[in-house]
């Protein structure tokens, strides 16, 4: 009888212990809801993200930065685009130059195959927000697929890398040199 109890305790713990989040404390702002969101998307828990924040709606309704981090867990966690459009038009009139709704939009686009679309928004995201490397990056990724026989596109992604030394401007720039059949200087790269 001992015996059954103990591994009903402890079965009881293993599974009380994987709802770490049914009695977690609710962040009470959006710079914590912010931390949390980053820390479980790092932990590819992208649908616990997502409770999160729909969580912290319930309390917050009127959460700009809460809806706009919801939109981009839905990407994250590989929703509908149908479902993150949808997201997306419902806040962007709030603020139609925030930095996170219009990534958002560039990369749903890409997602759907409109590249033309997608490289509009990344390079509207350059001009209001000049130092956006992430921007510049997929700009010049979307012009390369657009225009291929472009080098230009391939020589500015390449400076960009030599500038910032960013992880994502590099796969993309292999990508491309792979896709070209470049693999000497692919494998330079690497």
């Amino acid at each position: 009888m001992k015996i059954i109890l103990c591994l009903l305790f402890f079965f009881l713990v293993i599974i009380l212990g994987n709802f770490n989040s049914i009695f977690a404390e609710l962040p009470d702002s959006e710079e914590k809801l912010f931390e949390e969101i980053v820390k479980l998307e790092s932990e590819n828990k992208f649908h616990m993200s997502l409770r999160l924040i729909d969580d912290f709606l319930l309390e917050h309704p009127d959460s700009f930065e809460a809806k706009t981090y919801r939109c981009a867990a839905l990407n994250n966690a590989e929703y509908p685009t149908d479902e993150i459009k949808q997201c997306l038009d419902e806040i962007v009139s709030e603020n139609p130059t925030n930095l996170f709704i219009m990534m958002d939009y560039g990369v749903l686009y890409y997602k759907t195959g409109d590249y033309e679309k997608s490289r509009d928004v990344f390079e509207e995201i350059m001009m209001i927000y000049p130092y956006n490397k992430p921007a510049e990056s997929r700009f010049y990724v979307l012009s390369w697929l657009l225009e291929p026989e472009n080098e230009e596109n391939i020589l500015k992604l390449q400076e960009l890398f030599e500038e910032t030394s960013d992880a994502v401007t590099l796969n993309n720039l292999i990508k491309i040199l792979n896709d070209k059949k470049d693999f000497v200087n692919a494998k330079k790269l690497l």
